[in-house]
């Protein structure tokens, strides 16, 4: 087989190739749970004890204000914008949430001793029921490593926020993966 014919076969092959590619379609599409169309997202909760003490002296239980908030926001923009659901006020398909933990660990340190970086862990507890059969019933947990000096610092607020859209995005893949 010449070189030729051997061209004359990757072309007609990367053309097939291409023309499954669009078949099967190219874009960013999200499937959504068999039979539903639209849900009820109950705003989170924040259930962090703020009396919990740790035996290890290193990790620090911390109350985050208004993150209850933020992380309702966040996945209200997420199901809007990367799934198919529609969110009403009146529905039998109930989306709830709450914040079960959320820690912060001091990670590295100055010469002085002082804290340069944290991580912090949010551990939200989701649950979706349809007419109060559940459907999904799961703990979705991230973390974010940040730095408090220096120039790429941030405070910890910001890092909430971050943490927030970071648990909204996870909670959405879980829903889309669920069903």
């Amino acid at each position: 087989m010449g070189k030729k014919s051997q061209r004359k076969i990757k072309a007609v092959t990367m053309r097939k190739l291409c023309l499954l590619l669009v078949l099967c379609g190219c874009g960013y599409t999200i499937s959504t749970v068999k039979n539903i169309e639209s849900l009820q997202l109950v705003p989170f909760e924040n259930r962090v004890k703020i009396t919990t003490h740790s035996q290890n002296y290193s990790q620090t239980q911390v109350y985050p204000v208004g993150l209850e908030d933020k992380i309702t926001k966040f996945l209200k923009k997420e199901i809007l914008t990367k799934t198919n659901l529609k969110l009403v006020q009146d529905s039998q398909v109930l989306l709830k949430g709450y914040i079960k933990d959320f820690k912060r660990y001091p990670l590295t340190y100055t010469e002085s001793e002082d804290v340069d970086q944290y991580r912090i862990i949010c551990v939200c507890r989701i649950t979706l029921t349809d007419k109060d059969k559940v459907i999904l019933d799961k703990n979705v947990t991230e973390d974010f490593v940040f730095c408090v000096r220096g120039e790429n610092s941030i405070s910890f607020k910001e890092a909430e926020t971050i943490i927030a859209e970071r648990i909204a995005e996870k909670i959405t893949e879980v829903l889309r993966y669920t069903w």
